[in-house]
């Protein structure tokens, strides 16, 4: 499998997109549809090294720190309760090979709850976190897509431009897909 490139930007205890292989044998990376891993502990005993090794090739993982989730120093969560402490401080990020599936695994220290029961309006059984993975498919510079989706306020560097993005989202699918033909449709 080529390594590419991932930038995780805000991502989400465990929660999992998987994508099919494409005809040829490559990981796709596009259209993925996003589930929450069964499991309500602590994101850090989501899945062991071992039972990782036995059911994958884990192609990147990378961790990051226990309590950094205030950007440059200065966000704060909202006031809402909803917002727990953690609920956004990424611990871990995985990339792994599951068969004709590629699964891109986030975790966070805190347990994925659903105050707004989005199964209610055909959501995906979280409501608070949004993930979003973008994709740099050929590490050309300036080749590429500069700007994140709208409403996020990012742009990448020259070296980073992407070329897909995975959305893991606590929408349904048919709103995802709607808010991308409505907002995004030139990056299709």
């Amino acid at each position: 499998m080529k390594t590419k490139r991932f930038l995780p930007l805000l991502l989400l205890p465990t929660f999992v997109a998987c994508q099919s292989a494409n005809q040829t044998g490559q990981s796709a990376v596009e259209g993925a549809q996003a589930h929450l891993e069964a499991g309500k502990e602590q994101a850090q005993s989501a899945r062991t090294q071992a039972e990782a090794a036995a059911t994958g090739r884990i192609y990147i993982e990378m961790l990051d720190p226990v309590g950094d989730d205030d950007g440059p120093g200065t966000y704060i969560y909202p006031t809402d309760p909803v917002y727990t402490p953690g609920s956004f401080d990424i611990t871990k990020f995985e990339v792994e090979e599951k068969g004709d599936h590629v699964e891109f695994r986030v975790t966070v220290n805190a347990k994925i709850e659903d105050p707004w029961d989005s199964r209610a309006w055909q959501g995906n059984g979280f409501s608070v976190q949004m993930a979003q993975i973008y994709i740099d498919m050929d590490h050309q510079p300036e080749s590429g897509i500069r700007q994140a989706l709208p409403g996020m306020n990012v742009t990448f560097v020259p070296e980073s431009y992407w070329e897909r993005c995975i959305i893991i989202s606590p929408q349904g699918p048919n709103r995802v897909n709607s808010e991308i033909n409505e907002k995004a449709a030139q990056w299709k």
